[in-house]
């Protein structure tokens, strides 16, 4: 029948007959033992060492349990007191009634004592007599005792010496009828007879044809251990007798631990697990291929099923089970054929102080090592199958329960060989791998969340709406609370199993977690190569820095706590996570504010290129570069809204009253630029607008609010006013680059009157693009070939049509 899984919860007689046995240790009763053996009497956290800290303890309580787990425990420490004191009071009634039995007892013991003392003295006179006799008797036979001793010693020496002229024959007899043993015993007890002979001549014949028959059998014997077919139990006779026989300890011993090491080796690589479907007469056979009579198996080995016992085990944990029980036994029969065929005290007939014998110390080393060695390759291909058969933290932990439950004889054999700490370290190591994996799994579902959130293939969608981007982090949080309770009985059950302390464990769970929230963080920075696209991922990384990333710990302290592990989410930086996102967002927004600047920008410059400046008519309208430029301001404005839902849109439309001339079409008008060249108040003036221009930022973290600084918040309508500094810089490049007549420089001057009317309202910095407009003004007055302005009534007409038309293609 399957065991019980260790870390199972104890039962609820277990408070009480431990408390029994507590008290029966203290006043001498049987259940002493089983108490004080109940714990480690070395940890100073168990309540029953001796060593037991209170302090320790209550302190362990408050940081790994919950309030509702503390008063169970309190409450169940006041159930045991109770307890306890019921115990002592039927211990002390006990102890009553033993003492008043005692008393009646020695009341009668002195009854019977009083009569007695006649007996004792008549039994004193019958010893007297006898050794009166014996002194007699032994008188009687002094004279003669010497002669028996004499006698009875020359028949013990001619019963040796007729041993050893029968020795040969007896050597012979023994080798052909293949009693190998005995004829080694012989021969090891009459070469200690002969080495106390010394050289006499008459005993050189038998030595040397001894010598004869004990090497030919030397020779058998070792062709014999060559032989793959030979079993364990037969390597080992072979072993002893080439040993007594004076080969060569190290060699042959080594050559057996070789030998056994293979044979269980083979029998560990070339094991299949039985699916319990196949024909029973093959069992005995599959068990007869491995290590001789050890390896076979009954109906309850490896070829054997279950029974009817408990569940059936997962994959990993059967084939663990069936190899266990499969090596474990030819194991623990190594050791023990080891220590008593060669680690044994030399007894009669066995040859002591042989030259180039080993010291018990190297024996038991030689075995440690091999059984060290052969306990690894058992506990790796456990580990193999549970990797590649466990599928999910389940199956793992009852795989490790069947490792450890199979490995524990062999710790008990030899603890030196440090096969359960092998198993602790490989099943510590296969939790960590699943984390991972699981870990790994959910970076890559959040990557996938994070890639059809942005979307960068439909170039027709918008912004994120609000309510997706809050449901993100939603999202986020709930795929990591699907991986971590996946990975939660790989905490405090495994742990509790190893015997290893969780918060170890927790912390590579917070480590691998937060790697998996920074993917989030990695996926959202990819490149992009639509503005859209950059624009999502902007809004992902704002939403998971404005609470989406404090989701995560508490995802995780929720799923920890009533394993008494909460404080593991503490390992996660919520902050810090919420900064880097932030950083992110805003690096993604400056893109997404440089990618539009550069469309837009593309679009004026192509514009600029296509119309003909020096033969175009007199101006009747805004021409489509404004109308080209308000449009693509007007569509990254309602782009970029999603993200910023609090802040209101301004109006990408003429608000307001038309704007005044300004002074530098006064100075025009009145024709003194032209006469005032050589320094007069007109050149003044344009060079105090071009300085003013030269210092209008276009850093693209100049529409962070403070310079892009920590803390500084992005806002819509900073972005829309970055976009049209950079397009009107744009469009004072070109200006300056091209050749105006008198019609050209007029339909310039009435493009920048709308621009002026329309951008300094729709954005919240209107000084630089002012600044700008005057700028490209100038540049066009310089490149015109004559410079003749409209009337400003006349650009306000043409202005204000334009206004019409932009209101009804809106409306």
């Amino acid at each position: 029948a399957r065991r019980a899984t260790p870390g199972l919860p104890m039962a609820e007689a277990e408070p009480r007959r431990r408390a029994r046995g507590l008290l029966a240790s203290y006043y001498g009763g049987s259940d002493g033992a089983d108490a004080s053996a109940s714990g480690d009497p070395l940890d100073d956290v168990n309540i029953d060492a001796s060593n037991f800290n209170a302090t320790k303890y209550v302190s362990s309580l408050l940081q790994y349990k919950s309030l509702e787990e503390l008063v169970g425990q309190g409450n169940s420490m006041v159930s045991e007191i109770k307890s306890l004191d019921s115990d002592m009071q039927m211990l002390v009634y006990e102890n009553y009634s033993k003492f008043i039995s005692a008393t009646d007892t020695i009341q009668q013991m002195k009854e019977r004592v009083d009569g007695m003392a006649g007996s004792m003295r008549a039994l004193e006179d019958n010893f007297t007599y006898v050794s009166r006799a014996s002194d007699n008797v032994s008188t009687s036979f002094s004279a003669r005792r010497g002669e028996l001793e004499r006698l009875n010693a020359v028949k013990r020496n001619l019963t040796k010496l007729q041993f050893l002229l029968d020795l040969p024959a007896r050597l012979q007899r023994c080798v052909a009828a293949g009693e190998y043993s005995l004829a080694v015993r012989c021969h090891v007890r009459a070469a200690r007879l002969m080495s106390r002979l010394g050289t006499v001549s008459a005993f050189h014949g038998i030595r040397g044809e001894c010598e004869l028959i004990m090497g030919r059998l030397s020779s058998t014997l070792a062709a014999r251990l060559e032989e793959e077919s030979v079993g364990p139990d037969e390597l080992g006779v072979l072993t002893g007798l080439l040993l007594q026989l004076g080969s060569s300890e190290d060699a042959l011993l080594q050559k057996y631990l070789a030998r056994r090491r293979r044979a269980i080796a083979e029998a560990i690589s070339g094991f299949a697990p039985d699916s319990g479907d196949g024909d029973d007469e093959d069992k005995p056979e599959r068990a007869g291929e491995t290590e001789g009579e050890e390896g076979e198996e009954g109906e309850d080995g490896p070829g054997g099923g279950r029974g009817e016992a408990g569940p059936p085990l997962p994959l990993c944990a059967e084939y663990t089970r069936q190899l266990g029980a499969l090596v474990v036994p030819q194991l623990l029969q190594m050791i023990t054929a080891w220590r008593e065929l060669f680690c044994a005290q030399p007894g009669d007939g066995e040859a002591d102080g042989r030259p180039g014998a080993l010291s018990p110390e190297k024996k038991e080393a030689m075995l440690i090592d091999a059984l060290g060695e052969l306990g690894a390759s058992l506990v790796e291909a456990c580990r193999r199958a549970m990797a590649a058969e466990a599928s999910d933290s389940d199956d793992l932990l009852a795989g490790a329960a069947q490792l450890l439950e199979a490995v524990a004889p062999l710790h008990e054999a030899l603890p030196e060989a440090k096969v359960v700490p092998c198993a602790t370290r490989a099943c510590e190591g296969l939790a960590k791998r699943a984390i991972e994996d699981r870990m790994a799994a959910l970076r890559e579902e959040l990557a996938g969340a994070v890639g059809s959130l942005v979307g960068e293939g439909d170039g027709a969608a918008g912004a994120l709406p609000d309510s997706e981007l809050r449901g993100a982090g939603e999202q986020i949080a709930a795929a990591v609370g699907v991986a971590v309770e996946a990975v939660t009985p790989l905490l405090a059950p495994m742990c509790e199993l190893l015997r290893l302390r969780a918060d170890g464990v927790a912390v590579h769970l917070t480590d691998q977690l937060h790697a998996a929230v920074v993917a989030v963080l990695d996926a959202a920075s990819q490149p992009q190569t639509e503005p859209r696209a950059v624009l999502r991922s902007a809004g992902v990384c704002l939403q998971m820095a404005a609470g989406g990333a404090a989701l995560v710990p508490d995802t995780l302290r929720r799923a920890l706590a009533p394993q008494g592990l909460g404080g593991a989410a503490l390992g996660i930086d919520a902050a810090g996570l919420s900064l880097q996102f932030r950083r992110a967002a805003d690096a993604l927004l400056r893109r997404f504010v440089e990618m539009q600047a550069q469309a837009v920008s593309v679009g004026v410059s192509h514009r600029m290129h296509a119309f003909d400046w020096l033969h175009c008519a007199p101006p009747c309208g805004v021409t489509s570069l404004v109308g080209q430029v308000l449009g693509e301001l007007r569509a990254m404005q309602r782009l970029a809204a999603g993200l910023f839902p609090t802040e209101p849109t301004k109006p990408m439309l003429p608000t307001g009253p038309f704007p005044p001339i300004t002074p530098l079409e006064q100075q025009l008008a009145q024709k003194l630029a032209a006469s005032s060249a050589g320094g007069g108040t007109a050149s003044i003036h344009k060079d105090l607008q071009r300085m003013f221009a030269r210092k209008v930022s276009f850093e693209t973290a100049g529409f962070m609010g403070t310079g892009g600084k920590a803390g500084a918040e992005p806002s819509l309508g900073a972005m829309v006013a970055h976009v049209a500094k950079l397009t009107l810089k744009t469009l004072v490049e070109e200006v300056r680059c091209a050749t105006f007549s008198r019609h050209g420089f007029q339909q310039v001057q009435v493009d920048m009157t709308m621009l002026r009317w329309v951008l300094p309202s729709a954005t919240n910095d209107p000084e630089p693009l002012v600044s700008l407009l005057d700028e490209a003004f100038i540049s066009c007055q310089e490149r015109s070939l004559e410079c003749v302005p409209l009337e400003h009534s006349v650009v306000e007409a043409f202005c204000e049509n334009e206004r019409r038309q932009l209101l009804a293609a809106i409306h």
